[in-house]
């Protein structure tokens, strides 16, 4: 009999075991230690339960975004997409074979035959498309130079979220129009000005654009504007894709100039002032947060240091921040004491809350109220979970009239951040509902084969980051089905060409083009998903997605929905047996080609990586309308839902 193999314990982490709060806890000036509020619990919004997960996740996967500066000599970016991330256009036969990511050898004799009732409560395959007809009826010609998408169109998730919002809630509406044209009038252009850190993919300010695009179309208010005076990303892809679909003056490179008088100015080439705001929003670096408490002390005393530095206008110790989230951190601090904007807003991975009650005290020094909620977009009617902390802040002096003492100040901030989150509260329970294939590309569209025949001709070793064969299966980590051998010995070769060549037309191509490892976490989770539904008679799901990514013990699951996916997420469905691609990602983060126009000319790789790292549009439109609402420059507070 062989000997039963060692259970490895994934959540030993000797080294992981940082400080407590206690041993980083600093006071305002003049304030005791222990007058310091504590910091607030974390409240992590899981997503449904699944059986797939054989353990669950307590942190989330942080993309790692590989910081590209831009030259100074080098020639100006163009406003046109990056040539190498252009999806080729023309069309692919359907007799076209697969790509495969691994050799498949010739079938033996087949140790294990695949059951036969393994695909009978799958999706059969679709039949072939037409694509010599272009009817249709609402289709929108995203692919010009093909000409060829019809049969779905993605939605405008937030114009249509904040049109459900305003009619539900008039009064809300009302009171973001106040707060938002009384900014705007001690402006020379009468508009908001706008302006933001770690920028991304420009969602936040996509996201105020269909704001006021409503506002405008509906006659409720025509007077509303707003303008961009800069972002800042230091990426390059990103910076191009910015520059591709907003009309923007100024894209600074590095964020941690934005407190000097002048910062490198990737459009012009040249060092220009940095202007003040009246909103100004960051999604500073989440990699060092995320991966807490794995870094553990050095990761934690950097971001605490970064705190108490901001407080100061000279470094306590002279060396440098380590890591991105505790520099990013800083710079977005930097700039608000510099330019006091009216209202600031600051999003991150629920892991802040663990300095949250230090945050509050830098800001507080710098004349600011801070209120925050923790929002995922499954609350707000999507089928995704990813939890994150919304901080939005204004203020004192610039939005209230009165002037307050300490004790009134602190009763004050109480009574708002009660509100904001009320109204935070309210807003998600009053969105619509987007089922999961609203979402998605139906196997039916072919914009779907458009995006998978461009994945084919991109090829497995461009696309996806193959890690190789350096970690066996580890199925016997899962105790549910450490006795069946099934579920602990590793495909075949001809298992998986097998099973492959079962799925539909598209999910054959996508599985073939996938690391091996990521096949065969697909293999057996088809697998243990078939076994649930023959011994224990569950009710049929409509899907289950997991990240094949991740490894066998810890990668994350959502039944009829999407688990928080980075930009090198591969989220693998198994019911439709198809990955959820960059565009579809980016329809998840309230993205499509009516809010970016030019999302389309990038490759899957690109929009998989900017949906990763990005603002979700509806959690930022729920915060935006929850803090404009309830700030003091509102003459009548919104009502609290009960």
């Amino acid at each position: 009999m062989p000997k039963k193999a060692k259970k490895s314990n994934p959540k030993a982490n000797p080294k992981g075991k940082g400080k407590g709060l206690s041993t980083y806890g600093f006071a305002a000036k003049g304030t005791p230690v222990a007058e310091v509020a504590s910091p607030s619990k974390a409240t992590h919004v899981a997503g449904e339960a699944s059986p797939l997960k054989a353990t669950p996740v307590t942190e989330e996967a942080s993309p790692v975004t590989e910081e590209t500066p831009v030259a100074e000599e080098a020639a100006p970016l163009k406003a046109t997409p990056v040539t190498e991330d252009t999806p080729v256009a023309t069309p692919v036969t359907e007799e076209a074979s697969p790509v495969n990511a691994t050799p498949i050898a010739k079938p033996a004799a087949t140790s294990k035959a695949i059951s036969a009732t393994l695909f009978s409560s799958f999706r059969a395959p679709a039949p072939p498309l037409d694509l010599s007809t272009s009817a249709g009826s609402g289709c929108v010609d995203f692919l010009s130079d093909a000409g060829r998408t019809k049969c779905w169109t993605p939605p405008n998730i937030v114009k249509q979220q904040w049109h459900e919002l305003s009619r539900k809630h008039s009064d809300i509406s009302h009171n973001v129009c106040v707060a938002w044209k009384h900014l705007a009038s001690k402006r020379p252009d009468n508009a908001l000005h706008v302006a933001s850190i770690c920028t991304g993919s420009g969602n936040a300010e996509a996201c105020i654009q269909q704001v006021e695009h409503f506002y405008k179309s509906s006659k409720i208010d025509t007077e509303v504007r707003s303008t961009l005076v800069f972002m800042c990303e230091i990426d390059g892809t990103k910076q191009q894709f910015l520059l591709d679909n907003f009309v923007v003056p100024l894209l600074f490179r590095d964020a941690l100039d934005l407190d000097k008088p002048n910062a490198y100015d990737v459009i012009s080439k040249t060092p220009q002032r940095v202007p003040s705001s009246d909103f100004f929003s960051g999604g500073t670096s989440c990699k060092d947060f995320s991966s807490l408490p794995t870094k553990g002390k050095t990761c934690e005393e950097d971001i605490v240091r970064a705190l108490k530095r901001s407080r100061s206008d000279e470094d306590a110790d002279g060396d440098e921040l380590k890591g991105t989230s505790a520099p990013t951190l800083r710079a977005w601090i930097a700039y608000i004491k510099k330019n006091k904007p009216a209202f600031i807003m600051l999003e991150n991975v629920v892991k802040i809350r663990k300095f949250l009650h230090l945050l509050v005290v830098v800001i507080h020094e710098l004349g600011y109220c801070l209120n925050d909620a923790d929002v995922s977009p499954h609350r707000c009617g999507l089928k995704q979970t990813r939890a994150r902390v919304y901080c939005f802040g204004f203020h004192v002096l610039q939005c209230c009239s009165e002037t307050m003492g300490s004790d009134e100040l602190a009763a004050f901030e109480k009574t708002c951040n009660e509100k904001f989150k009320d109204t935070v509260q309210c807003m998600c329970a009053s969105c619509p509902v987007w089922e999961f294939d609203d979402l998605t590309m139906p196997v039916g569209s072919d914009l779907l084969e458009f995006w998978t025949k461009s994945l084919q001709q991109a090829g497995a070793a461009s696309h996806y980051v193959e890690e190789g064969d350096k970690k066996i299966w580890q199925r016997e980590h899962d105790e549910l089905f450490a006795g069946a051998p099934l579920f602990r010995k590793r495909p075949t070769a001809a298992e998986l060409k097998a099973f492959r060549d079962k799925m539909n037309k598209f999910g054959g191509i996508q599985f073939g083009l996938l690391p091996l490892r990521s096949q065969e976490l697909i293999f057996h989770s088809t697998l243990v998903l078939e076994k649930i539904y023959s011994e224990y008679e569950l009710a049929q799901i409509d899907d289950i997605c997991i990240d094949v990514s991740q490894s066998s013990y810890r990668m994350p699951t959502r039944e009829d929905g999407a688990p928080c996916f980075t930009g090198t997420s591969i989220i693998w469905r198994l019911k439709k047996q198809l990955i959820l691609l960059g565009f579809d990602k980016m329809t998840f983060q309230c993205m499509s080609p009516e809010t970016h126009k030019k999302m389309n000319s990038y490759s899957d790789k690109t929009l998989c990586s900017l949906s990763g790292n990005s603002f979700n549009g509806t959690c930022f439109l729920l915060a935006f309308g929850a803090g404009f609402s309830t700030s003091p420059l509102v003459i009548a507070m919104p009502v609290a839902c009960a």
